[in-house]
């Protein structure tokens, strides 16, 4: 654990770095196609088997799905923000779910797993010069759309967590899962992730909110 905090520590930059990434490029329920590319793409690099989209949601989605050409849209402005167009597609229609396994030294054990948020909410972020984000350089860069509710901390802890346990896999016994959940801002995400499995088999669940 010593070990484990000093590299965590030494994290500290990056992990401030994602969330205001995060945080700059907000996404409403269901539209979540950047923040979930990102997330994808770094849980490949780290040595994760990922659980994406159609896979990791169930086929009925909620009501509260935007139209086609409305998502259409959104995938087409992730993609121009930065997101992997290959991992985009993978998520068409509102599938922005996802979660990543890490089998530990021999598999055998518990599976343990973290659950973070990745939505923001309807809301615009203060034009004041002094409200931090806006002063420093990070404030949401979309009208009437604000990572107001911590999510952007949320999923930065979950990259943090994706960084740093492979590194420890060989001292840790069973499985670790990272869960990623769209639209828990009203959107009825967890429903469809619980029914594609996400929390199938898993012996202790953790979740967390900044406050």
């Amino acid at each position: 654990m010593e070990e484990f905090s000093r590299q965590a520590a030494a994290l500290a930059p990056q992990l401030t770095a994602w969330r205001r990434d995060l945080h700059r490029f907000p996404e409403k329920a269901w539209t979540e196609f950047r923040t979930a590319s990102l997330i994808a793409r770094h849980l490949q690099d780290t040595g994760w088997r990922i659980c994406l989209g159609r896979e990791a949601l169930k086929r009925e989605l909620p009501e509260f799905v935007p139209d086609e050409k409305s998502l259409a849209a959104e995938q087409a402005r992730a993609v121009a923000e930065g997101a992997d167009p290959s991992l985009v597609e993978r998520m068409s229609g509102g599938h922005t779910a996802l979660w990543a396994d890490l089998p530990c030294s021999d598999g055998a054990g518990p599976l343990l797993a973290f659950r973070f948020d990745t939505d923001a909410v309807t809301i615009d972020e203060s034009l004041s010069p002094e409200h931090r984000p806006r002063r420093e350089g990070f404030a949401s860069c979309r009208p009437g759309v604000m990572h107001a509710c911590g999510h952007d901390g949320h999923t930065a802890i979950g990259l943090g967590l994706a960084e740093l346990l492979p590194r420890f896999a060989e001292e840790l016994r069973g499985t670790v899962r990272l869960i990623f959940q769209p639209a828990e801002e009203g959107g009825g995400g967890a429903g469809p992730m619980l029914a594609a499995g996400a929390v199938r088999d898993v012996n202790f669940l953790v979740g967390l909110h900044v406050g």
